[in-house]
């Protein structure tokens, strides 16, 4: 089965309610619809810094319904400058060297 991640990666947009998949949606570049329900707005206000325009597209979910058939992915650009800095900032950038950094930290706990 193949992750979230993965699926995002080769999406050419992401339709999601407000929640932690944004971090997931902006590290892999995807443009975004948040629809937003009226019971969600907790997630909202616990991470107002990834719903700001440049980064997601807030609309209503009865917006959403009327809205969405005649828009086009171009209608949903992501802000690159304002996307690289969320993403260095909460995610510590994405150098995909995760893996050879674990490797050295074991490698220096293991001799010392």
């Amino acid at each position: 089965p193949y992750t979230s991640l993965d699926l995002m990666a080769i999406s050419d947009l992401a339709i999601h309610f407000k929640s932690s998949a944004i971090l997931q949606i902006l590290a892999t570049k995807v443009p975004n619809i948040t629809v937003l329900f009226p019971f969600l707005d907790q997630v909202l206000a616990k991470m107002p810094q990834f719903y700001t325009p440049g980064l997601t597209h807030m609309v209503s979910e009865h917006d959403f319904i009327q809205q969405f058939p005649r828009q086009k992915i171009s209608d949903f650009p992501l802000d690159k400058t304002h996307r690289d800095q969320i993403v260095s900032q909460y995610l510590g950038g994405l150098n995909k060297g995760s893996n050879q950094r674990i490797v050295n930290r074991i490698m220096t706990l293991h001799q010392s």
